[in-house]
């Protein structure tokens, strides 16, 4: 496997330009910033947003209904 191969294995930034869900999330991220890497085990993308607890209440408070 060369090292370019390895590299997919490891997160990286990602700006979701079409709708993706994070496992670490609940809601649908598209047009920012999350992270990717192709999973070892599925051969697929997995997209993961990293953010804290305090990070995703204080975007829930600053949501318009």
């Amino acid at each position: 496997m060369s090292r370019r191969d390895r590299s997919l294995y490891l997160w990286q930034e990602f700006y979701a330009w079409f709708p993706v869900h994070p496992s670490d999330e609940s809601d649908v991220f598209w047009l920012e910033t999350v992270w990717r890497r192709l999973s070892p085990v599925s051969g697929q993308w997995e997209y993961r947003s990293f953010r804290d607890d305090t990070a995703k209440q204080l975007e829930m408070m600053t949501r318009v209904l």
